[in-house]
């Protein structure tokens, strides 16, 4: 049994190019919908006193637009089964084929459990014994270190690794804004989700962010008494946020590439080759026109990143396993990023380490459970119904739950090109195609058995943090009491609520990451400030 007790800060593995040429994938056009709507209160600071009928501020509506786009994964990836090659062709990432479970209960339970043993065979056929587990530990570990980089890129050019897709998901105004009288600092943010989830549930809380960070805020008093309203000094120009290669729509884009080995280590990765690659022009210069939005098509072009990211303030977003692999981000880009702020990350508690944590799969009760969870369905409404009986999804936002409804799943047997999610479907093809998670749950699991990997992440932020970006951790009271709950040297700002706030609790924790940014962006308040502020957001 592999046992890890010495880390550093990884050496991430440079970005490449395949040797081959690689041809996007044939996929449906990724359609523009709302995400949200954001209601914005004016100034008028000459107005008169507000009586019934005339109120001291005017509402705006604004409509936030969400487009999804494709651009190419880091290349290769750190662990030579991340991805499939010609001599790495693993078991399929895929569900078996739809069976209808019997309509007898009893029956019905003995097959679900049938089918869960026969899971559990399949997974431990794929980990394979504790010495291969074992040894693609002591690969992994490896990768974070330079001197292996250039046996790695030799190794997947021999092998002609497969190119991964990544999908990040792009939210602006319709109508941008950017008035320089206003005297608002505009900032971009990058969003990363939890192991297991995808980029769309996100969507809630980050309404609340903008929301919350579109108020007037209070600015002394006027002659009469009365609070003067000024407009909020932080903006939000752009939002970027990701699926991981084995999540979401990246999952699905993916699902005839993927490897059976998921590194930490590659998620950070793609969002530099995001950034360095493929990053568009910001959307002040996108166009001529003031107040006209700049459309990006789905396949992202290679772009000058480096340029375009000199022209914009960066906030990393990261919840769980997110936010490890932005503070992964942020400790191997010292200098690219204002500010990270941390929803209960996933790195081990001292109590945890202390025990010199070992690596047995199969040890891991969260793998464990995305390995016994069901994952294939005669239709889209059947995924509804057995959500709706799980105490698990029953604790979810609505909103949230009908975002993983119509992108979290794909249909079985449709071809990519016509389908990516469900969301692809007519209604009445929904009604009738079998389904299954977009996220494959072996590789789901994988990566909750990799968690491991996070502890170089901390490693570094406890010796002394090599990021110039501002930094806050929200740890959450009733979160899993295995991670860290204190960052040396990272504010902490406890908050009531679960884990999995991020999908149960929106809208509380879109306003405290919101009161995070304003007061650390401004440099108006400290960590006793925020721990009053972020607890009873001032709306």
């Amino acid at each position: 049994m592999s046992v890890i007790t010495d880390f550093a800060t990884p050496q991430l593995l440079p970005l490449s190019e395949p040797s081959r040429p690689t041809q996007p994938p044939r996929i449906p056009e990724r359609r523009s919908r709302i995400a949200f709507t954001t209601v914005a209160a004016q100034p008028q600071s000459t107005a008169p006193p507000p009586t019934r009928s005339n109120r001291s501020t005017t509402a705006e509506q604004q409509q936030w637009i969400a487009t999804s786009h494709f651009f190419p994964a880091a290349w290769p990836r750190s662990h030579a089964r991340s991805a499939r090659s010609d001599t790495h062709q693993p078991l399929p990432a895929r569900s078996r084929p739809f069976a209808a479970l019997p309509i007898d209960p009893q029956q019905a339970k003995a097959e679900e459990k049938r089918q869960r043993e026969s899971d559990f065979a399949v997974w431990k056929q794929h980990i394979g014994s504790k010495e291969r587990s074992g040894a693609t530990i002591q690969e992994l570990r490896e990768q974070g270190a330079a001197r292996n980089h250039a046996s790695r890129l030799e190794q997947a050019r021999r092998d002609n690794e497969e190119q991964l897709w990544a999908c990040v998901q792009r939210i602006v105004p319709s109508e941008p804004s950017h008035d320089a009288s206003a005297g608002q600092e505009g900032y971009t943010l990058i969003v990363s989700h939890a192991n297991g989830l995808h980029k769309e549930l996100w969507e809630p809380a980050l309404s609340h962010i903008v929301q919350t960070l579109s108020l007037p805020a209070a600015d002394g008093a006027e002659g009469d008494g009365r609070q003067r309203r000024t407009g909020s000094p932080v903006r939000i120009d752009e939002i970027w946020s990701f699926d991981c290669t084995h999540s979401g729509e990246a999952a699905s884009v993916n699902r005839d590439r993927l490897g059976d080995v998921v590194s930490w280590f590659d998620h950070p990765r793609d969002v530099m080759q995001f950034l360095d690659h493929f990053l568009p022009p910001p959307p002040s210069s996108s166009s001529s026109m003031s107040g006209v939005q700049r459309w990006h098509p789905t396949m992202l072009p290679r772009t000058d990143g480096r340029a375009h990211a000199q022209k914009r303030k960066f906030i990393l977003l990261g919840h769980s396993f997110g936010g490890t692999t932005m503070a992964t981000l942020a400790e191997c880009r010292p200098d690219s990023f204002a500010g990270l702020v941390l929803v209960d990350p996933a790195m081990p508690d001292d109590e945890a380490r202390a025990s010199k944590v070992t690596f047995d799969p199969e040890a891991v009760p969260l793998a464990r459970g995305a390995v016994a969870r069901r994952d294939a369905f005669g239709s889209a409404s059947e995924v509804r119904g057995y959500c709706e009986s799980k105490p698990y999804f029953g604790a979810w936002d609505a909103k949230v739950l009908n975002l993983h409804l119509r992108f979290g799943i794909r249909p079985m047997s449709v071809a990519l090109e016509r389908a990516v999610t469900v969301d692809d479907l007519e209604d009445d093809e929904r009604k009738r195609q079998a389904v299954t998670w977009s996220n494959p749950k072996w590789l789901e699991a994988d990566a909750f058995a990799q968690t491991w990997m996070s502890l170089y992440t901390l490693t570094s932020l406890e010796a002394g943090r090599r990021t110039r970006a501002w930094t806050c951790h929200l740890s959450m009271r009733g979160g899993k009491t295995s991670l860290v709950k204190q960052i040396p040297g990272v504010p902490c700002v406890p908050l009531d609520g679960n884990h999995l706030v991020v999908q149960e609790e929106p809208r509380k924790i879109g306003e405290a990451v919101a009161r995070v940014i304003l007061e650390k962006a401004t440099g108006a308040g400290d960590e006793a400030k925020l721990l009053s502020t972020v607890a009873k957001p001032r709306l």
